[in-house]
């Protein structure tokens, strides 16, 4: 005979029966700590996880916009790189690319030329720094904003809980 401390439990594994011996906790459920609580402290309870809960939201949004604020910096840069490449190869390459070339052809056809391939390596910069600007995502913090969510659903889940619990 087993003495009250103890639970058995039978399950049948294949063609065997199994007995399990669990040790019945005497510490008190959630739900028996629920009941001899006062629904005032469960409240105090309550408003300050909340506190710390949407505490920690402010601090992953604050990392999650930093990170993302990093990679617009980097992308903001290659932008600005382009255009100044651009500018100073329009200025400082134009007229000798258009002067070396006007020697075998005519000089408008020359500047041409140059002023063609000038446009090819300012879009070629343009469109790099822009694919790496989309990379970046949006600028919202989804991941906060996600997790935010499901917090929210739990704060009303566990208010929904303690309401049940007072008025029984």
């Amino acid at each position: 005979m087993q003495t009250p401390e103890f639970e058995q439990r039978v399950t049948r594994a294949g063609e065997g029966l199994i007995r399990e011996e669990a040790m019945v906790s005497s510490t008190p459920t959630n739900q028996q700590r629920t009941n001899e609580t006062p629904t005032g402290e469960l409240l105090c309870s309550l408003l300050a996880d909340i506190r710390l809960v949407l505490e920690r939201e402010a601090d992953l949004a604050r990392l999650e916009l930093t990170d993302k604020g990093g990679r617009l910096r980097s992308a903001g840069g290659l932008l600005a790189g382009a255009v100044v490449a651009a500018l100073l190869a329009l200025g400082t390459l134009t007229a000798s690319a258009v002067l070396v070339l006007a020697r075998t052809l005519p000089a408008w056809v020359a500047a041409m030329v140059v002023g063609a391939v000038l446009v090819i390596g300012a879009l070629v910069l343009f469109v790099v720094g822009r694919s790496r600007v989309r990379s970046a995502g949006p600028l919202a913090p989804t991941g906060t904003i996600q997790t935010a969510r499901e917090d929210v659903a739990w704060m009303r889940r566990e208010t929904e809980r303690l309401r049940t619990t007072g008025s029984s």
